[in-house]
């Protein structure tokens, strides 16, 4: 273990704050030196104490706890100790993200032309639905990050979440899929099959964002600061493949909207597989023993004596007060998402601002694309032979981005280590704007086509650096679930935002105009990619091993 060493009588521990003596040497570069920005923190982190010969009775605080203490599986707390996996490792432990790519690709491909064709709705309605998707991310994202940065569970803290995500995904997906047979068998008129379909499909959405994220931090919790990069980009790996997959299992079945209850069922086998292996090779260590009495306390067991804190090591814990009622609990983590909005550290907002205005172009081209490359490059109204294989070739161009996108993710920590990750991000968000340009002028049918593929590069890179940066800003895995939560927003709201006015600009002039104002959008996220300070642009990928 790489720890700080110290003298009994080094530190005083009277207050919440730690008072080094000048006789000792001290890295000030150690994250339990690193200055603190005020972000508000919940009751929790490890706690424990040891009895160590000369010392007085003292108080550390729950952040110098979590970066002293040893679990009891030996692992530290921060990045301190903490070993590099491998890639391999990296992989498995985050094959969730598949099953959660897979549903939104299945849903995002099936959800209007079921509704249209199956349940009987207007093309307004249901393309008005599509909203349940960002208000979904926006409220559940920041919720499930702070319900599992606090759960205490011999399961850990992210893994329940991947199990409840995958079971209500696996009930809702079903229902909105036997949404006719099951209306049906109840009786109900179409209008109340409607609703009944309706209800199914935005209650998939909120059970996919619960695992969405808890995936991420899992990955995040796994490894050091050095391999943040590394572990988001095997997500994002595993991300594409779930998009392939969803097209591959929609190709399979001849009438995929009439037999939208086998896509639906074949999808979820393969979510509750992928969430498997996650549960098999990802570590979360649990939480329930040692440090949950500072969960419903202001302060910290006092513990004699100082230096490494051993778990276990408490001779006398008080007598722990019963947990709260679920509606204080719920009450209690909402104070705690608005205080850490309002305390987000800077480099966070400059994290947060490049997703955003990167998220704005993403969504002025993934929402036309189809449509663009029937009506604009392929030329065909709607019903044509023309219209239909412009569909079609915006699907392949789709499927190309996926695998570009995944192939790319395999260089990205590489090229993180060697040029910078504002280097990187920047370089690959002009290359957007770029594209987003290309495709405005693009005549060329083939070209077209390629353009979209080479639009899995800059994704790549958005997929994977703010996720990693926030990782590298928050080492405490009990802050970590909220803002990689809160980084979400970066993507919903462009989402709602988007949505409200590339309808408009659509109807008076075409799709181009939309990719025009998105190529804007990319080229401002671009810019501001130079705002990044050291801090939240440091390095997060010093070294990629391929295995052990």
């Amino acid at each position: 273990m790489n720890t700080h060493s110290f003298s009994s009588n080094s530190l005083d521990l009277s207050s919440d704050e730690l008072s080094v003596d000048s006789s000792v040497s001290v890295d000030p570069t150690s994250p339990v030196f690193e200055p603190d920005d005020g972000a508000a923190r919940p009751n929790k982190g490890p706690v424990s104490g040891s009895s160590t010969k000369g010392g007085k009775l003292g108080r550390q605080s729950k952040h110098e706890l979590l970066h002293s203490a040893v679990n009891e599986e030996g692992d530290m707390g921060g990045d301190g100790g903490m070993e590099e996996l491998p890639l391999w490792k990296l992989l498995l432990a985050s094959c969730g993200q598949i099953g959660v790519e897979l549903a939104w690709a299945l849903e995002f491909s099936m959800a209007v032309p079921y509704f249209q064709q199956q349940i009987g709705l207007s093309p307004t309605i249901s393309q008005g639905l599509w909203v349940f998707g960002p208000i979904s991310g926006f409220v559940v994202a920041p919720i499930v990050g702070a319900y599992s940065d606090n759960l205490r569970s011999r399961f850990g803290r992210r893994k329940p979440f991947l199990v409840a995500g995958l079971v209500a995904v696996v009930l809702f997906s079903s229902i909105f899929s036997n949404s006719e047979f099951l209306s049906s068998m109840l009786g109900l008129s179409s209008q109340a099959m409607a609703v009944f379909a309706c209800i199914a499909f935005a209650c998939n959405d909120f059970s996919i964002n619960v695992s969405q994220f808890p995936q991420r931090a899992l990955i995040s919790d796994m490894v050091p600061p050095s391999q943040q990069t590394a572990a988001q980009s095997m997500l994002t790996v595993n991300g594409a493949l779930g998009v392939l997959l969803a097209n591959g299992v929609i190709g399979v079945f001849p009438t995929p909207v009439a037999q939208a209850h086998l896509v639906f069922l074949v999808g979820n086998i393969i979510f509750a597989v992928s969430i498997a292996v996650t549960l098999a090779f990802a570590h979360d260590p649990r939480t329930d023993v040692a440090d949950d009495y500072t969960r419903f306390h202001d302060e910290p067991l006092e513990a004699e004596g100082a230096g490494v804190v051993e778990a276990g090591d408490v001779e006398e814990v008080p007598e722990r007060a019963p947990p709260p009622s679920a509606l204080a609990a719920c009450a209690n983590n909402f104070r705690h998402i608005l205080a850490a909005v309002v305390h987000l550290k800077a480099a966070m907002w400059k994290v947060l601002a490049v997703q955003a205005l990167s998220w704005f172009a993403y969504f002025c081209v993934l929402t036309i694309l189809t449509q663009f490359m029937a009506h604009v490059v392929w030329q065909g109204a709607e019903g044509t032979p023309e219209y239909e294989t412009g569909v079609k070739m915006g699907s392949y161009g789709q499927a190309g981005r996926a695998v570009v996108m995944a192939a790319f993710c395999f260089l990205l920590p590489t090229l993180a280590r060697r040029l910078g990750v504002r280097l990187v991000w920047g370089v690959s968000l002009l290359l957007l704007s770029a594209i987003l340009q290309l495709l405005v002028h693009v005549q060329i049918k083939p070209l077209a086509v390629a353009l979209v593929f080479v639009l899995g590069i800059p994704m790549a890179a958005s997929y994977t650096f703010p996720f990693a940066l926030v990782g590298g800003l928050y080492p405490d895995p009990s802050e970590r679930g909220l803002r990689m939560g809160l980084l979400n927003w970066g993507i919903t709201l462009p989402q709602l935002v988007d949505t409200a006015y590339t309808g408009a600009l659509t109807e008076t002039w075409d799709e181009r105009a939309v990719l025009f104002v998105g190529s804007v959008w990319a080229f401002l996220s671009a810019f501001s990619v130079v705002f990044l300070t050291e801090a939240s642009a440091v390095e997060l990928a010093p070294t990629v091993h391929a295995g052990h």
